[in-house]
């Protein structure tokens, strides 16, 4: 049985498809620190991490919420 692997870095195509958003609410979730963003030579890449921090933090006040 192998385990599935976790990528530490996603393209922001695929960051902006996982989290349903579009490039405009994406880019200003970057750009307030809310998704961290690692450069990579004359690329960038969303931090896999950080996606996931930002959406168990939705989850968590929605449950305060509700």
């Amino acid at each position: 049985m192998t385990e599935a692997l976790e990528p530490l870095l996603v393209r922001h195509r695929w960051a902006q498809d996982m989290l349903g958003l579009g490039a405009t609410k994406y880019w200003q979730l970057v750009k307030s620190g809310k998704i961290e963003v690692v450069g990579t030579g004359s690329m960038s890449r969303a931090d896999y991490a950080s996606i996931k921090r930002y959406v168990q933090k939705l989850l968590a006040e929605a449950q305060k919420g509700a």
